[in-house]
């Protein structure tokens, strides 16, 4: 078993989102986490998908499209150091990416299937790293990251983001 990451295995911006996620094997919890996507995605209805909880907030679907787009983000990190790059890698802005997505010339149901397949990939290429790359360390967004704390960051990133979902958007 890997073990939860260390705090020096993330910037303190990312802290949230690893402490969402209490469990400490972190392959079983990737594995685990395609079924508690799939449910928490299966609550959202198509009616809702334009909805916004205020005036300046993302709609259901930019919401949705952001959680895929960071899953990508912080994947390909993983994937980078798991391989040993040693290069920082670039930050991104969320709102930037919000503005240049089609969020909303898309369905909910082509969102949902594209997070489930998104997230089984990003299980099966963690999966596919052994514990010394887990361990590898490179840095992203000017902050020292472990291949281990990406994993934890991508599931409770979407932990947040669906905490967001209940309490703000009512789904």
């Amino acid at each position: 078993m890997l073990g939860r990451p260390s705090q020096n295995e993330y910037g303190s911006f990312y802290a949230g989102y690893v402490s969402l996620v209490p469990e400490e094997d972190c392959r079983e919890l990737l594995l685990n986490s395609i079924t508690e996507l799939e449910e928490q995605l299966s609550e959202i209805p198509e009616e809702r998908s334009l909805f916004q909880y205020a005036p300046d907030k993302w709609t259901i679907l930019q919401l949705l499209q952001h959680m895929i787009d960071t899953e990508r983000i912080f994947s390909y990190r993983a994937l980078c150091i798991a391989r040993g790059e040693t290069k920082p890698l670039p930050g991104f802005d969320e709102v930037d990416y919000a503005k240049a997505a089609t969020a909303e010339q898309r369905t909910l149901q082509d969102m949902k299937s594209e997070f489930i397949h998104l997230r089984k990939s990003v299980v099966y290429m963690f999966k596919s790293f052994d514990e010394e790359s887990y361990l590898r360390m490179g840095v992203a967004s000017n902050t020292p990251v472990s291949v281990r704390a990406l994993a934890y960051m991508c599931v409770g990133h979407s932990r947040h983001h669906f905490r967001i979902l209940r309490e703000r958007y009512l789904v």
